[in-house]
């Protein structure tokens, strides 16, 4: 266990810097962007409107309501950062 964990904490910033030698900066944002306001769609969505819960018996506070609430904000920061970025930018050589 402890020997994944390492492979991981080593790979992921590798992975984001190789990643950054390939693309904008503002794609390298946006990517975490899109993640963050998943979990903040989710958390506000799922509070204000959340009555079906997905799996009760693996966690008692996610419902579907959040997870519709998290698609919606993360599409709509992806939507946002794309329409920010220059065109053609995943078709850097």
């Amino acid at each position: 266990r402890w020997v994944l964990l390492a492979v991981w904490a080593g790979a992921m910033p590798a992975c984001w810097i190789a990643l950054r030698a390939q693309v904008p900066w503002t794609a390298m944002v946006g990517a975490i962007l899109a993640v963050k306001c998943n979990d903040i769609g989710a958390y506000f969505a799922g509070r204000a409107f959340g009555r079906h819960r997905m799996v009760p018996w693996i966690s008692a506070a996610k419902t579907w309501e959040g997870f519709a609430g998290g698609a919606v904000a993360s599409i709509a920061a992806g939507a946002w950062v794309g329409s920010q970025l220059p065109v053609g930018v995943w078709h850097v050589p």
